[in-house]
């Protein structure tokens, strides 16, 4: 995923709109040939994803090439599909359960050091959706109507989750704990920078 952290650095605000373009297809020529069953069978791993259509999301606005992420619509849709998995369904499936999505459709995620709902992927999450909601609105299609209503509930979700009204700031996690318990992690760190970005 760091290919997709540094895309817009190396080759977005240096104009090489072509070499950015091209890492992006390679990326989507995996999707070619998959069907949501055969997708269901892959392993997948969220960071990358988001990362990917963080870097698609920004090609398309610096570059206006919104025709190239328009003609790409089942490959991004079938990531979309992939992105949207609950614990449940991932347990259904036989795959690892590290990341997921929870009933208010924030992710879940366990990694060493931080575990629980993390302030960048679900900033992450809720940029790609108002991406593909504008996508979708430019290719014509109803399903940015889906998309809309994904977004505001994500929105108020993460808004509830992670603002940190003592300190008017960002929580970095947040993680249950059972019985009711909230473990909030109030310490200012990186990750919050790709959040307002």
């Amino acid at each position: 995923h760091r290919t997709f952290m540094v895309l817009p650095g190396l080759l977005l605000s240096t104009r090489n709109f072509e070499e950015a373009r091209q890492m992006l297809q390679d990326f989507m020529n995996g999707f070619v040939y998959l069907t949501p069953e055969k997708l269901a069978l892959e392993p997948w791993h969220s960071p990358i994803a988001l990362w990917f259509l963080d870097a698609l999301k920004k090609y398309a606005e610096v570059s206006g090439d919104w025709e190239f992420v328009t003609a790409h619509s089942r490959e991004l849709g079938l990531i979309m599909d992939s992105l949207k998995r609950s614990q449940e369904d991932l347990k259904a499936l036989g795959k690892d359960m590290s990341t997921y999505q929870n009933k208010d459709h924030l992710f879940v995620t366990h990694v060493k050091d931080r575990e629980g709902e993390m302030v960048e992927m679900n900033a992450l999450w809720y940029s790609a959706v108002r991406f593909m909601q504008e996508a979708e609105k430019k290719a014509g299609s109803t399903a940015e109507n889906e998309y809309r209503v994904l977004g505001d509930q994500i929105k108020a979700a993460f808004n509830k989750t992670f603002w940190n009204e003592k300190e008017e700031a960002l929580f970095d996690s947040v993680s249950e704990k059972g019985e009711g318990r909230v473990a909030e992690d109030a310490t200012l760190k990186a990750y919050q920078i790709f959040a307002i970005s």
